[in-house]
């Protein structure tokens, strides 16, 4: 649970392989700021505050750890909620959200080694892969996460089990 934290004024998800995580490779570790809906509006950080002080030490703690990990068990989750919500589209899978992540951040025109550091894609070349540090997470923030705007309600989020209660 220690995997969203607070550093430098940001809340962070820090995505590793510590305990019983995997990453798919190096590259896949990184930190990402959270964006601002998910602090501010859906308060995130005070449900894994709170989840820590009931003990758990996942974010998600009711998802079952299958042969390949937690994936499974999300992907089959948003399968069945996704045609709940009228999405009947089979090309709409869970790893979507990436593609519109992604998509997003380019017509925002975000610098290309930024967006490879947030979705955890290596850099290529010498010069960048080998030398070049990782960017701060103010930097990640300041320059895309801050940027990302979806036109949506997230009202029907807030009366959900994944966030705090006020």
């Amino acid at each position: 649970m220690d995997d969203i934290r607070q550093e430098d004024g940001l809340w962070l998800l820090d995505i590793n392989d510590d305990d019983e995580k995997k990453l798919k490779n190096l590259s896949s570790k990184r930190l990402v700021p959270l964006h601002p809906v998910l602090v501010d509006e859906l308060k995130l950080p005070d449900y894994a505050k709170s989840l820590r002080s009931n003990g758990h030490t996942r974010l998600f703690p009711n998802l079952k750890q299958q042969r390949d990990g937690y994936s499974q068990t999300v992907s089959k989750w948003f399968g069945r909620y996704r045609v709940r919500c009228g999405v009947d589209s089979p090309k709409k899978t869970f790893h979507s959200f990436r593609h519109t992540f992604i998509t997003a951040m380019k017509h925002k025109v975000v610098n290309i080694s930024i967006l490879h550091e947030l979705h955890g894609h290596a850099l290529e070349g010498m010069t960048m892969a080998r030398y070049g540090k990782k960017y701060p997470p103010r930097v990640l923030y300041d320059e895309a996460v801050s940027k990302l705007e979806y036109p949506l309600d997230w009202g029907h989020l807030k009366g959900g089990q994944w966030v705090m209660k006020r």
